[in-house]
């Protein structure tokens, strides 16, 4: 819901709902969280993008996230599953983003 009320240009959902978090049972993989979104999947599989950057709406920074929390379920996806690709947080999340780049968010 977050995603489709505004997200940066450019960015991908991440689908990483209660359910597949329950079956998950403590960690997801790319199948689970980019499902119907093969070519983003195939290329982190295959080490083509060089950095993905997380964010969600407002984690102010890499310290305040919680071990449970579905951006350590999908960093933890990410470092398992995408060869040599380097994965930062968006310190501030969407909501200071958008507010200090509104033109780059839809």
């Amino acid at each position: 819901l977050a995603y489709s009320a505004g997200h940066i240009r450019g960015s991908v959902n991440i689908r990483c709902n209660t359910i597949v978090r329950r079956r998950a049972k403590g960690s997801v993989s790319l199948d689970q969280i980019l499902a119907g979104d093969e070519e983003v999947k195939a290329r982190l599989k295959a080490g083509l993008y060089s950095a993905v950057i997380l964010y969600d709406e407002r984690t102010p920074h890499a310290d305040s996230v919680k071990d449970d929390s579905t951006i350590t379920l999908v960093l933890n996806a990410l470092c398992r599953d995408a060869f040599g690709t380097d994965t930062y947080l968006l310190k501030g999340g969407y909501d200071r983003f958008y507010s200090e780049y509104p033109e780059f968010c839809l």
